[in-house]
């Protein structure tokens, strides 16, 4: 497994200040029971442990069904976790209303598809002023419609936009009002669930330039969880790569693409689309070549 190798910017990961926390935890599914026949419970994650700096973004990356978004959910709050602890800010997971409230207010969510996580009743102002009244205790008119408007100027839509409802807009201008909804309450990490992976190939590189841009002009944290590891690679100080629920490979961002030292991390490297198309003549000579 890789060592945590200091990030491609100016303050190393290793020295920034862990935000977040996820230590040795454990997600297990209950079994069914039935009238012939029971199932014990399913062990998905099994003993992952990483950390978010301050500031930093690590991507969690693993095909379906390896497991990140169920860690996701329970770094959201929204899963229990079996085992081990997940701490933010060096608090434990929220316990009660109030701090639920706080934990919302610092950790926000992007998911893969807009459509279903926007409400379709409500105006794309509205969308984005919700979590201002609701999390920051907002209610002067004024100032939410301003920091709606700079809201949607911060993520390249239109302020007439701002009475335009979901259906109305196009992929990709539906996932930059989930971001903008996401920033409203001012979090300090987002989790960005496989928040791309829905959309074209040249709205991709959009989005993720734009979660860039947001992260130097904010200072937010992003776990940011995705199947395509070239993705991570260009987003990501560093990478946690799982495997059926295990962490196989833990490090630096480009020294995990660059150098995989598991087989599945390999694979993905191998797998990960490559624009030249000499290079990608030799990764398939090479695939070619393995198979014989």
């Amino acid at each position: 497994m890789s060592t945590s190798i200091p990030g491609p910017d100016a303050t190393s990961s290793a020295e920034r200040a862990p935000l977040l926390v996820v230590d040795d935890i454990r997600i297990s599914y209950p079994g069914r029971r039935g009238l012939v026949r029971s199932t014990p419970p399913t062990e998905v994650i099994k003993g992952v442990s990483f950390d978010v700096g301050v500031g930093e973004t690590v991507g969690l990356v693993g095909e379906s069904g390896s497991g990140k978004s169920t860690i996701g959910r329970a770094v959201l709050g929204l899963l229990p976790i079996t085992s081990g602890s997940i701490t933010f800010d060096g608090r434990p997971m929220p316990r009660n209303r109030q701090e639920q409230k706080w934990y919302r207010r610092n950790v926000q969510a992007v998911f893969q598809d807009p459509l279903s996580s926007l409400n379709p009743t409500m105006s794309i102002g509205d969308t984005i002023a919700e979590p201002m009244r609701r999390l920051l205790g907002m209610n002067d008119r004024r100032e939410i419609t301003a920091q709606v408007h700079h809201l949607l100027d911060s993520v390249g839509l239109s302020v007439r936009q701002s009475h335009s409802y979901p259906r109305e807009l196009s992929g990709g201008q539906r996932q930059r009002v989930a971001i903008a909804r996401a920033l409203a309450p001012k979090p300090r990490l987002i989790v960005a669930d496989e928040a791309v992976s829905a959309l074209d190939v040249s709205t991709q590189a959009q989005i993720v330039n734009l979660f860039a841009d947001l992260q130097e002009e904010t200072g937010v944290a992003y776990l940011f969880i995705a199947h395509d590891l070239g993705v991570v690679r260009h987003m990501s100080n560093r990478t946690a790569v799982l495997f059926k629920g295990d962490l196989v490979e833990w490090g630096d961002a480009c020294e995990v693409h660059d150098h995989p030292e598991h087989p599945y991390t390999q694979r993905l490297v191998a797998a990960a689309p490559v624009p030249d198309p000499a290079r990608q003549r030799a990764k398939r000579e090479d695939r070619r070549a393995a198979r014989i």
